[in-house]
């Protein structure tokens, strides 16, 4: 494109402009052709990462913030599990949710030790030949609840049962099969909008090492 001569102070700045102009186009060009990979990974997250073996909790948490947790802190209303899970798959790491980690202390209802918590242990540990979902969860009376006594929870449980031909749940969590990286979106219908909430596949259990809440009878599923 033809520019008009341009002066500052009786100089002609054609020339200078064009060329800022220019290299700033071919800059852009060469920053266009990289693969873009957005991370809130910082240096010091990546060094938390690489010790840790999980991703760093300030890189989950940038990415929990950026999807508009409008009705409390863990219900999002978009869903972040490809993101995360693409860091996950990225640094060679699993997943530890930093709002609900692995501590007795998240556990806030009585002390853990009421509960009979002794460990934590990763879902897909618990058994041989882990499945997220079988075909064997018909009703609630394959459910043992253990110390989740919730009649509450139950009631829920069995009227979602009722009223599906196959496990209600497996179109609320994703993805429906075990995940190496140990992290899973669940959807919940909140005030009339579907959210979600990111949760690991940490599990509180007992001195035998078995789930101490909520277990399915036939000790490979998992949801």
């Amino acid at each position: 494109t033809k520019m008009r001569q341009i002066t500052l102070n009786n100089t002609d700045i054609r020339e200078p402009l064009a060329n800022t102009i220019r290299n700033q186009c071919e800059k852009n060009l060469k920053q266009d052709s990289k693969p873009s990979v957005w991370s809130p990974l910082t240096e010091n997250a990546l060094v938390e990462t690489a010790i840790s073996g999980t991703l760093a909790a300030t890189a989950v948490r940038s990415v929990l913030a950026s999807c508009g947790p409008t009705v409390s802190p863990i219900v999002l209303d978009t869903n972040p599990l490809d993101s995360l899970q693409l860091l996950c798959e990225q640094h060679h790491v699993c997943f530890e949710d930093p709002q609900f980690p692995p501590q007795n202390t998240s556990i806030q209802s009585h002390p853990s030790k009421a509960y009979g918590v002794a460990t934590w242990r990763r879902a897909s540990t618990l058994c041989t030949a882990p499945v997220l979902f079988g075909n064997l969860a018909k009703s609630v009376a394959d459910i043992q609840l253990g110390a989740a006594n919730s009649s509450v929870l139950l009631a829920s449980l069995s009227e979602m049962f009722r009223i599906s031909h196959t496990n209600p749940l497996r179109s609320l969590i994703q993805p429906s099969t075990i995940n190496p990286h140990g992290i899973y979106s669940v959807q919940l219908l909140i005030d009339g909008k579907w959210r979600y909430m990111i949760i690991d596949d940490y599990i509180p259990c007992n001195a035998e090492g078995g789930p101490v809440f909520l277990k399915h009878r036939n000790g490979n599923e998992l949801w």
